[in-house]
């Protein structure tokens, strides 16, 4: 009977910069963003998230002014009441669109949309997003108002 010793697996280190290959960096900009990290205390991942931040927050603040004033037009309920706590459906299910809309027409992250949405969880908005998307087609004053305020925002 012969016995196999296990091989040692030689451990291949991969280049301090190969995290930025995933989002195509040469090795000079690479050493570049190495620096911008270290120089923050922070690892290159970090790093990264921090600098697509940083460049994909655009001011907002008009789309959210036009899709509050559509919402208010089409729906015929101010968003900020949405605000309230209340389990009522109608007043749910607005609260669901105007999250909805939030998403999708003003480009808004889900953190974002929270913040405006009395300051929600990012699960609770990506919750209400889902919901929306599930029921506007089966509710006939969300079904209506969908195709209208989609015509509205074009």
């Amino acid at each position: 009977m012969i016995h196999l010793q296990p091989t040692k697996k030689k451990r291949i280190r991969k280049p301090s910069f190969w995290k930025s290959y995933r989002i195509g960096l040469n090795e000079q900009d690479s050493a570049k963003l190495e620096k911008y990290a270290k120089d923050r205390h922070m690892n290159v991942s970090s790093a990264v998230r921090q600098m697509i931040k940083k460049f994909t927050d655009i001011d907002t603040g008009d789309l959210v002014a036009k899709v509050n004033t559509t919402f208010e037009l089409v729906y015929g309920i101010n968003p900020s009441t949405l605000n309230q706590k209340s389990r009522k459906r109608e007043f749910v299910d607005f609260r669901h669109a105007h999250r909805y809309w939030l998403m999708t027409s003003a480009k808004l992250r889900d953190s974002q949309v929270g913040e405006l949405s009395n300051g929600c969880d990012r699960t609770t908005v990506i919750h209400s997003v889902a919901t929306y998307e599930q029921i506007y087609k089966q509710v006939p004053y969300l079904r209506d108002n969908h195709d209208r305020f989609k015509q509205l925002m074009a």
